[in-house]
C-alpha cells in the first residue's frame, strides 16, 4: 500500500515543481511533512539530511546570492 502512496506524492511532487503553482521551497518542506504524516518517513530521517554540510553550503551560497542581487 505505501508504494501508491509513495507513487502519488512523487507525482504531485513532480507537478508542483515543474508548474511552480507553489514555490519550490514550500513544496520541498511540504514534501516531508506530508512523508513524515503518512509515517513513511520518520522524523529522524526527515531532519537528518538538514544536518549535511551540502545542504548548509548551498543555503550559504543562496544567502550570499540573495544579498550580492540587492
Amino acid at each position: 500500500m505505501s508504494i501508491w502512496i509513495v507513487s502519488l506524492i512523487l507525482v504531485v511532487t513532480l507537478y508542483l515543481l515543474i508548474t511552480q503553482r507553489i514555490p519550490v521551497d514550500v513544496t520541498a518542506i511540504g514534501i516531508i511533512v506530508v512523508l513524515m504524516a503518512t509515517r513513511i518517513l520518520p522524523p529522524l530521517q526527515a531532519v537528518l539530511g538538514f544536518a549535511n554540510p551540502a545542504v548548509i553550503t548551498v543555503a550559504a551560497m543562496l544567502m550570499v546570492s540573495q544579498g550580492i542581487g540587492q
